[in-house]
């Protein structure tokens, strides 16, 4: 078999890979040191030292080993990711360093907390109007009712196979 046809049949597993990786990395919390540009650093040596010794390796062993790295390029750009890049990009890290910046510069910080108190509340209030939650009965019998169509579906499409066997 052709290591490159081998190569390009196992490039669509890429998607997969991705989400795995990002999934893997994504339990790893972000004050863990696995985290650190020195694992960072290791992950791109071990990926290099993998990568020159999958060629001599026999075609499948070669393209697992191809593909293991891949993992390990998707991992590290995911854990490498600067910490406070996340915190920037989470809504409630955000407001929680505004929360604390305002506290801090208040002259009255107990004022200032019952106003950040009421400024929630308005928040939440609007949030329920904008977004109310859903009636999970409602989405339950939604699914019911699909997985009954699928299930009448099945049993019609068996019925069929067994008249045809007769």
């Amino acid at each position: 078999m052709n290591k490159g046809f081998l190569s390009g049949v196992a490039g669509l597993m890429d998607p997969v890979l991705i989400n795995l990786a990002r999934s893997l990395a994504d339990r790893i919390p972000m004050d863990s040191q696995l985290r650190s540009q020195f694992v960072e650093s290791i992950m791109g040596a071990a990926r290099g030292v993998l990568e020159t010794q999958a060629e001599k390796f026999p075609i499948l062993a070669a393209v697992f080993t191809e593909k293991t790295t891949d993992v390990l390029k998707f991992m590290s750009a995911t854990l490498g990711s600067n910490q406070n890049l996340h915190a920037k990009n989470d809504p409630l890290q955000q407001v929680l360093a505004t929360v604390a910046e305002r506290l801090q510069q208040a002259e009255n910080p107990e004022q200032e907390k019952e106003k950040i108190i009421k400024e929630l509340k308005l928040i939440n209030e609007i949030m329920e109007v904008a977004y109310p939650k859903k009636d999970p009965a409602a989405e339950t019998s939604q699914l019911s009712l699909a997985l009954d169509g699928i299930n009448q579906r099945l049993e019609k499409f068996r019925d069929n196979l067994k008249a045809k066997e007769v």
